[in-house]
């Protein structure tokens, strides 16, 4: 074979690999700059125990953490509630949507705030006003299916509503959910506090 069409198939090649190479550099360095532009807010809902260490009992709350692990400020508009399993659909399937007003004194910091990157804010919410929602349990954390009498569990979610971006969207834990649509707490305050205040031995 000639050796000057060899060589230049291997020019060619050569020139064909710096191309894709080069498309993947500015590629990679848009997605890096677009990454960053992003927000990347992670939320976490579940029940805790409060115990302020000076005699006082266990208390439940509701604990709502949000972290912001991007690399730019965030501004948390409001928090809320999505039940259901599905965008649209029939009734018992649709998903329902709730803002959360966080005007307890136990709440701390209350939307709207600043998050900056690599900070958190965790608020507090009293369990007492879930446990009186009445009618709202079986038609909001509950649905009625159509193939059962008694209304059963959906699916629950805490929202934060971040401003000028889509809103997180992340599951609550399973006791959370268990008691938002029981109004039941199992191994709660009350449980604590018995174990506390039971005589030793």
């Amino acid at each position: 074979m000639d050796q000057t069409l060899v060589w230049t198939k291997v020019a060619a090649i050569g020139q064909v690999a710096g191309a894709i190479a080069t498309f993947a550099a500015v590629w990679v360095s848009l997605w890096l700059a677009r990454s960053e532009r992003r927000p990347h807010i992670k939320a976490q809902a579940g029940l805790r125990l409060l115990f302020d260490g000076y005699g006082s009992p266990f208390e439940d709350t509701i604990s709502i953490r949000i972290t912001n692990h991007g690399l730019r400020p965030v501004r948390i508009s409001s928090l809320g509630w999505r039940t259901g399993w599905l965008g649209r659909g029939p009734k018992w399937l649709a998903f329902q949507h709730a803002v959360q007003t966080c005007n307890s004194p136990m709440a701390g910091q209350a939307p709207p705030f600043d998050l900056g990157p690599g900070q958190d804010a965790s608020l507090n919410l009293p369990t007492e006003p879930f446990k009186k929602v009445g009618e709202m349990r079986d038609t909001f954390f509950n649905r009625k299916l159509p193939w059962k009498a008694k209304p059963s569990p959906t699916k629950i979610c805490v929202v934060v509503s971040i401003v000028a971006s889509k809103a997180v969207v992340t599951r609550v834990e399973r006791n959370l959910e268990t008691f938002l649509a029981t109004g039941i707490i199992a191994a709660g305050a009350a449980e604590a506090n018995k174990k506390a205040n039971a005589p030793s031995n």
